[in-house]
């Protein structure tokens, strides 16, 4: 599907449902910062509903990328599981897995 534009209302209504919050981040945004981030991407299938859209800080925005939704939280899932292994230890990062486990 082709990009279109985005009319200042459906910007607005985005920001508003959304209590002008990045919906991956949670930074608080000024109207005029926020970015609008397919859900869905295009390229996988999105559309250009006020449904598959969300306030977006253009950091997330641009990191998310093409990324849906489920993938994009796995790969940040496994940079943070890295970072945490190279501050803390391999033997931290395994009792945290073994204690997530039993949850």
């Amino acid at each position: 599907m082709k990009r279109r534009k985005i009319t200042h209302q459906e910007r607005w209504r985005v920001y508003t449902r959304d209590a002008g919050a990045c919906q991956i981040c949670g930074r608080q945004l000024q109207f005029e910062e926020m970015t609008i981030d397919h859900i869905i991407p295009l390229a996988s299938g999105g559309t250009n509903q006020i449904s598959n859209f969300q306030c977006s800080c253009n950091s997330c925005n641009q990191f998310k990328s093409n990324f849906i939704p489920k993938g994009f939280y796995d790969m940040i899932t496994e940079i943070y599981w890295h970072q945490l292994k190279k501050k803390c230890g391999t033997e931290f990062t395994e009792k945290m897995n073994r204690f997530l486990l039993e949850l």
